[in-house]
């Protein structure tokens, strides 16, 4: 996250209220202070308890909060009707490399290496 946030001229942080009654797992904000809110959860499934964090930050931010995400182990991305994008892990950056390894243009011998230069003579276009 912080390498998408830094492509972005964005920082990355997290948010705790001093007394513990809120938490956002992820803050990026970009230079012109706009605010995704992003939280991850372990499950497939999300409610109204995961995001309640996440609509109360739209509360205090207004406009300045420009998306409310909730990365999940689920299969499919959605937006829910109070706006907040649910969005499975494996959506959220490059192929995982578990996930690649189990493709067969991913698959490299070692008879396919180059001995000299330590790497596939011919790579997968998405290398």
């Amino acid at each position: 996250m912080r390498t998408y946030a830094w492509a972005a001229d964005a920082r990355v942080g997290h948010l705790r209220t001093k007394n513990t009654e809120h938490e956002v797992d992820l803050i990026v904000e970009g230079a012109d202070r706009s605010v995704v809110a992003i939280e991850v959860k372990l499950s497939d499934t999300i409610g109204q308890s995961d995001v309640r964090h996440l609509n109360w930050l739209h509360d205090q931010l207004g406009d300045r909060l420009v998306n409310r995400v909730v990365i999940n182990t689920g299969p499919y991305a959605y937006r829910r009707p109070d706006g907040v994008a649910v969005v499975p892990l494996a959506c959220s950056g490059p192929e995982p490399v578990a996930l690649r390894s189990h493709s067969p243009e991913a698959r490299v011998d070692r008879a396919s290496h180059s001995a000299a230069a330590g790497r596939p003579k011919s790579r997968p276009a998405y290398w």
